[in-house]
């Protein structure tokens, strides 16, 4: 990435990160809030896919509106890229994590919801560049 492209690199990526807290809180207060999740087989909860959900389609969308934006063939590396730093950004500011000793599927669920931005980012974009709309 050049220089040139280092401000509005970092404006989409403020821009995402304000629209996914505002969008997540609200997903949160419609789908999670208010509801019981039960624990299946003593282990497996639903609710770490509802956060993997609601972050593969809020980047899918993202992925999409960037690959139709750019319109290069660069379009998949800025969805990528602006997936990951995403991703960075949270993991970097967040203050939980799976606790040591945990079980595999805490591990799973926890630092799983860190690929969904880029897969979903890449998801959208590659669907856009294969229907040659980019």
């Amino acid at each position: 990435m050049n220089a040139r492209n280092v401000v509005p690199f970092l404006g989409a990526l403020a821009l995402i990160w304000g629209a996914s807290s505002f969008l997540g809180a609200l997903w949160h207060s419609l789908v999670v809030e208010g509801h019981r999740f039960t624990l299946y087989g003593g282990w497996f909860s639903v609710l770490p896919l509802l956060r993997w959900l609601f972050l593969f389609v809020f980047f899918l969308a993202v992925g999409t509106v960037t690959a139709l934006i750019v319109r290069q063939r660069t379009a998949v590396h800025w969805a990528m890229g602006l997936g990951v730093a995403y991703s960075l950004v949270e993991l970097g500011l967040s203050r939980f994590g799976a606790a040591s000793g945990a079980s595999l599927y805490a591990y799973v669920g926890y630092y799983g919801s860190y690929l969904m931005p880029p897969m979903g980012a890449l998801a959208g974009a590659l669907i856009v560049m294969q229907r040659g709309a980019a």
